[in-house]
């Protein structure tokens, strides 16, 4: 079969019963750029997030106005999720973090109120927010998951 890799615009085809040997099938485009960032910033205005991060790192800008949440895993690797453009859908939204051996930092704008409810073990999990008095009407990001071997941080 087939593996797609977003990353640098090209497949690569196994060939053999057990994989024995690949070959580097550029897009058709010619856009492949194999020497370019490995971690690149996309911009989402999708309501959810599911992202894993195994041996890598991603950064996500989330710019939806109706965010609900999402989970993010990484392993051995590293996350920064930007929402200071995003607007939560409701009163209040999830945020599923865990991070083995790895670690993350979410950016949140400073009007939302967090409400941190992970766990660490060997690692941190942290809530490094200026938060001011709560307004009336203001959004709550509730911030649940596990830091084992590595860390977790929520700053504005």
């Amino acid at each position: 079969g087939d593996l797609s890799y977003r990353r640098y615009g090209y497949r690569r085809r196994w060939r053999g019963r057990y994989g024995d040997g690949a070959q580097i099938v550029p897009p058709a485009d010619g856009s492949a750029d194999p020497g370019a960032s490995t971690a690149p910033t996309s911009a989402d205005s999708d309501a959810s997030l599911d992202t894993v991060a195994v041996l890598a790192g991603v950064q996500r800008r989330i710019t939806a106005q109706n965010f609900h949440g999402g989970r993010v895993v990484a392993f051995f690797g590293g996350f920064h999720l930007d929402l200071t453009r995003a607007n939560i859908a409701g009163d209040a939204a999830e945020l599923e973090l865990n991070a083995l051996f790895g670690g993350g930092e979410v950016r949140v704008p400073e009007t939302w109120i967090i409400d941190l409810r992970g766990h660490a073990l060997l690692g941190a999990y942290s809530d490094e927010t200026h938060q001011n008095p709560p307004a009336s009407g203001a959004k709550r990001l509730v911030v649940r998951g596990t830091a084992v071997f590595g860390g977790v941080v929520i700053k504005n």
